[in-house]
């Protein structure tokens, strides 16, 4: 929708329907506007092809495989053939990734742009390698952390990053110079009275501050975008230390879940391991990989102090650099032993369970492509045949200004134009015009059967349409205008024939033979 808002130059629009969306409904269901990069992904898209499921995932497939370029170009003069071609594969075959690859949402396009911008910073800022040249590299890391601000609010801690790696880098060259300086001036016998700061020019630090400009130039559009408000950040105020240390041990356990596919212990033997090599790759590399460190620091810290958790999506951004360091930390290990004998069976016990796990990856995508190949069925959502009937009815059989409950209002908002919220409180029911139950199992956060039947039998409600997975009704009176029924009556009503409908038993639109008359 906030795709659709952009294309038709009604973001403000969007932002006030989906305030009502998100402030009436029973429970908060997210932020009342996500940052606008993604659907400025998916407008082109979604103005070529339509509401087409396929054609908007192309954005995260597409995001996936540039990654695992990035990946293939960042990290090869890193790693020995084998252990390059390891970190490759974890990434290529890795489940949780192609399973996410399936979901039209930003944390793909955000793990591609966050990933080739700490690659940036340490092949421009910490190791002084020219791409293009100074300036324009500069620009490049400037525009690719604007790019990744406006997907993900988060992508700010890489302008955080790029700003420490820079101060870091200055003082390690300060260092160097007054060591390179004591040292020859000790061969002249002299005391040098050189200052390193006198090297500091205002072309050196405007230069530097390219990035700064660039960014803030390119972010500053989506200042002219409404942001819905602080929905979200004004709950880190309700952060408490029990809070925060639930926060670090699920994220501390979390990356174990990079390696599903793998059978359940050998799971958690993997992740085990991977720690301490990846903090023994990570000291072997420190001084080249800062940058990397400070981004999983900073990422890690606002993790754990957010108010929600994410599930392994919120770690990607990291995961590339952890298993690089592990990688590097295998390697080592395998490296060991004086004689070419003892090499070889190091690096045959180091290789032969990361080549099981990727077996495991392999298997388990071999897998899903097969399912996938075999499954004609549309699974359970708002593609289904029920659905499409359910929205198609609505769309042509309500009031265009009117109010649907539904427990997943933001789809029907989509689907019928209807503005949507979700109650699951009786008392909150007459915050809408038409009441629509979820009839199948997966149901949740809507008023139960009971309570829905009550309603019927108070005359409250009018049964106006039924399908097999769901049920429509009209809200007539409030509950305190009507006069209690008697329990004979209001048994009679929960078994007459004219309520199957209710539980799927018929199939297109029904009016209830039942009202308040009655």
């Amino acid at each position: 929708m906030q795709a659709q808002s952009i294309l038709q130059g009604t973001p403000d629009a969007f932002v006030e329907a989906n305030r009502i969306t998100v402030e009436q409904s029973s429970y908060p269901m997210g932020p009342i506007a996500y940052p606008w990069g993604f659907p400025l992904l998916l407008a082109p898209i979604l103005a070529l092809f339509g509401l087409n499921l396929l054609a908007l995932k192309i954005v995260g497939a597409l995001s996936y495989l540039l990654f695992l370029f990035v990946l293939w170009r960042a990290f090869r003069r890193v790693h020995t053939a084998p252990g390059f071609l390891f970190l490759v594969a974890l990434f290529a075959l890795n489940p949780t990734l192609l399973e996410f690859s399936d979901h039209i949402l930003s944390d793909l396009p955000f793990l591609l742009i966050s990933t080739l911008c700490i690659v940036l910073i340490q092949e421009v800022v910490v190791q002084k390698h020219r791409i293009f040249s100074q300036l324009l590299d500069l620009a490049l890391i400037g525009a690719g952390i604007a790019f990744a601000f406006l997907i993900r609010t988060n992508g700010i801690l890489l302008l955080i990053t790029l700003g420490l790696s820079q101060l870091v880098s200055h003082c390690q060259k300060r260092s160097e110079s007054r060591h390179l300086n004591a040292t020859t001036e000790a061969r002249r016998g002299s005391a040098s009275e050189s200052d390193p700061l006198r090297s500091i020019t205002m072309k050196s630090v405007v230069v530097q501050v390219v990035p700064y400009i660039v960014f803030f130039t390119i972010a500053v559009w989506s200042l002219f975008l409404p942001d819905g408000g602080m929905s979200q950040a004004s709950q880190v105020g309700s952060i408490s230390a029990g809070m925060i240390v639930d926060h670090l041990r699920t994220y501390l356990v979390l990356p174990a879940s990079f390696f599903t596919g793998v059978p359940f212990l050998l799971r958690l033997l993997v992740y085990g391991a991977s720690i301490p090599l990846a903090i023994a790759g990570a000291a072997r590399r420190y001084r080249s990989d800062y940058s990397a460190m400070i981004y999983a620091a900073l990422t890690l810290l606002l993790y754990i102090f957010w108010p929600s958790v994410q599930g392994i999506r919120f770690l990607f951004p990291i995961l590339p650099f952890y298993l690089s360091w592990a990688v590097s930390g295998l390697e080592a290990l395998s490296d060991r032993g004086p004689a070419a004998v003892e090499r070889r069976l190091w690096k045959a016990l180091c290789y032969v369970p990361v080549s099981a796990v990727i077996l495991f990856f392999g298997l388990s995508a071999g897998h899903a492509i097969c399912r996938n190949i075999g499954n004609d069925e549309v699974l359970p959502g708002p593609f289904t045949t029920t659905s499409q009937e359910l929205f198609s009815f609505l769309s042509s059989h309500t009031e265009s200004d009117s109010t649907i409950i539904f427990f997943k209002p933001r789809v029907m908002r989509l689907m019928t134009g209807r503005q949507s919220v979700s109650v699951n409180a009786t008392e909150q029911i007459f915050r809408g015009d038409y009441l629509c139950i979820y009839l199948r199992v997966d149901a949740r956060s809507q008023l139960p059967a009971s309570e829905v039947e009550s309603l019927l039998a108070q005359g409250v409600t009018q049964l106006i349409y039924t399908n097999h997975d769901f049920a429509v009704y009209r809200l007539t009176r409030r509950p305190e205008e009507l006069s209690p029924l008697p329990s004979s009556l209001r048994t009679c009503l929960r078994s007459t024939p004219s309520c199957a409908g209710w539980f799927g038993q018929s199939a297109g639109p029904l009016v209830s033979t039942y009202t308040a008359s009655a």
